[in-house]
């Protein structure tokens, strides 16, 4: 079978994958949930499970990994489906390793007497549909110990924690205490392969790997020195790979993900475009990729004290439509909590990714609307979205196509009938979509001319969900400041566009859009645009402070243009062309498309919300 090698790093682990291994199994990649500081686990190793990338290396295959962020909360022997149990990370690593080598049919683990482990293994192989294999279940310990030692298999002790171990043992290789380990089993109970905790180990090498770690720097740290419970681990500051061939020695450098670009301030996060190749991610697959990159995002909400339940749009572009079934199939494994974000998803079959996705959250509280019922009404949600989300005084507006709400098939009156479906679902939270905010449409071959009242932003793609020839994105405010709109055509002897600015000069809110017919200087562009920003910015009367102290008074406020970003996107054949200067820094999404356009969008959310309020009439 092929299989999944469970790594912690230990010595049991590996000499597991290398009993399946001649058993005839096939190893396709190993998986490793990793523990950045030593934390108490009931089900994993956590002494230098930052190890096992550079361990698949020496075995020459693929590893995925993923941080353990659980705690053991379902304590009792049979396993229950628990929320931040840490059986859940172990589930996820799986279905992350499962969705990139689609072919596994197995796990490998290395229990060898935990009954708590076997069973909480076999349930996460149970719900993903795969065969757990525990070669050593059952196994003699000291045999194990001299087996390992016949066949060459080399492990350190990197932690200690039971009577009779000292900090003299880390770092000592385990099959040489083989002796002194069965003196403490007659003592003490010791359990000579560890199986009660009460050392853990990291392999060196072994007859299945093509290289071996060599420990160059280490420290021993030792926190409890009492002979009734010592505890300490070995920390590993600088390690090398020797070729076990050729000899060769060279120096293992950890990848790291590139981060996320966003904006956060007053409770509201924007991010800029996020990809597989943006975040440095080799992908085999469409669902790997989108589940890569779905997770980056959970894993960065959650670094920003929040998570995906306070995402309410999300802006998804997919290389090909013929994988729409295959993105909401991923998509809905995360986003599969009631009312979850509105979204708007376009083919874009010229970008390189697979997927790209951008997002907008709140902290504040969201009213969804997430229909999924056939009505007279409006369409129902054809994916895991709502139909809209509203947030104080803003509803943002899935994209809607021109489905006939009660067949769900496509209108011939393309426009009349989106902009039904739009008014639909916009007067159910009492907004009025004929002055939209922002309006966003999408089309693939004839640009279809929506009324100027809707103040229109057109974008070009190669196709949209069911084939429909436009999709529109709405954003809706009530109770704003008086806004200006000031519209001109530009052009000089290397750009022509068309500028589309609506602004208020007393509040910070802005939105611009460009639609350029031609540029032979995108550098340029985007300097003149951020010193025209720069200009309308120190203009603007009342501005609030973005950090905790400007807002109490503590400093002053000093702020600049690119602290209100809320988001940039940027359209065109190479819509990486405007990667320059402020753009860079920005949360920006890039979309390829035959048509050129430019948006950039400033809020003050708490002074426009602040206004809002006030005159709402509450």
């Amino acid at each position: 079978m092929k299989f999944i090698g469970l790594l912690s790093g230990g010595k049991d682990s590996l000499f597991a994958v290398g009993k399946a291994l001649s058993m005839g199994h096939k190893l396709i990649c190993t998986a490793n949930l990793y523990s950045q500081e030593e934390a108490d686990s009931y089900m994993f190793q956590t002494a230098a499970t930052t190890m096992v990338p550079a361990i698949s290396v020496c075995l020459n295959v693929p590893t995925v990994v993923r941080e353990l962020k659980g705690k053991s909360i379902c304590k009792t022997l049979a396993y229950e489906l628990t929320e931040k149990d840490e059986v859940e990370d172990l589930y996820e690593l799986i279905l992350e390793a499962k969705y990139q080598f689609p072919e596994v049919e197995a796990v490998v683990s290395g229990a060898v007497l935990s009954e708590y482990q076997r069973i909480r293994v076999e349930h996460v192989c149970s719900r993903l549909g795969l065969m757990s294999i525990s070669p050593l279940w059952r196994y003699n310990q000291k045999d194990l110990l001299v087996e390992m030692k016949e066949q060459g298999y080399k492990a350190v002790i990197v932690k200690i924690s039971a009577m009779g171990l000292q900090e003299k043992h880390l770092g000592q290789e385990v099959t040489e205490l083989i002796e002194y380990f069965e003196g403490l089993n007659k003592k003490f109970g010791f359990n000579m392969a560890g199986e009660g905790g009460e050392y853990e180990t990291l392999i060196l090498d072994s007859p299945i790997m093509q290289k071996r770690i060599v420990l160059d720097n280490t420290e021993k740290i030792v926190t409890g020195s009492s002979a009734y419970s010592p505890y300490g681990h070995l920390k590993i500051n600088q390690f090398s790979l020797v070729d076990k061939n050729q000899g060769a020695t060279e120096a293992y450098t950890a990848r790291a993900l590139k981060s996320i670009k966003a904006c956060k301030r007053h409770g509201e996060l924007f991010t800029g475009e996020i990809s597989a190749i943006g975040l440095g991610l080799e992908c085999s697959n469409f669902e790997h990729e989108v589940f890569c990159v779905l997770k980056a995002l959970k894993v960065f909400m959650e670094s920003q004290d929040m998570d995906l339940s306070h995402i309410y749009y999300v802006n998804a572009y997919i290389k090909s439509m013929k994988d729409f079934a295959n993105f909401n199939r991923v998509y809905s494994k995360f986003f599969n909590f009631p009312n979850p974000p509105s979204r708007v998803c376009c083919e874009v079959a010229q970008q390189e990714c697979r997927v790209k996705i951008s997002v907008k959250a709140t902290s504040g509280k969201k009213k969804c609307t997430h229909v999924q019922s056939i009505s007279s009404w409006a369409p129902a949600s054809i994916g895991p979205y709502s139909q809209s989300v509203q947030i104080n005084y803003s509803l943002h507006l899935a994209g809607s196509i021109p489905l006939k709400p009660l067949t769900m098939t496509l209108a011939e009156n393309s426009l009349e009938q989106t902009l039904n479906n739009c008014a639909s679902v916009a007067k159910i939270s009492e907004f009025d979509i004929t002055r939209p905010d922002v309006c966003f449409v999408y089309y693939t071959t004839e640009k279809i001319s929506v009324p100027n009242d809707f103040n229109p932003y057109y974008v070009q793609v190669s196709t949209l969900p069911r084939n429909s020839p436009i999709e529109i994105e709405m954003h809706l405010q009530k109770h704003l400041p008086s806004v200006e709109s000031h519209k001109e055509k530009v052009q000089e002897d290397w750009v022509t566009y068309e500028s589309d600015k609506r602004h208020c000069n007393e509040l910070v809110h802005l939105n611009w859009f460009f639609a350029v017919e031609r540029i032979d200087d995108y550098k340029r562009f985007v300097e003149r645009i951020g010193e025209e920003l720069g200009k309308w910015f120190v203009g603007v009367t009342h501005k609030s402070g973005v950090t905790k102290e400007q807002l109490l008074g503590k400093d002053e406020i000093v702020v600049k243009f690119q602290d209100y970003i809320n988001e940039v996107r940027v359209f065109g054949p190479d819509p990486y062309q405007f990667n320059f200067s402020w753009v860079a820094e920005a949360p920006t999404s890039f979309l390829h498309s035959e048509s050129i356009g430019f948006y950039v969008q400033l809020q003050d959310f708490l002074q426009i919300t602040t206004y809002q309020f006030i005159n709402s009439g509450n």
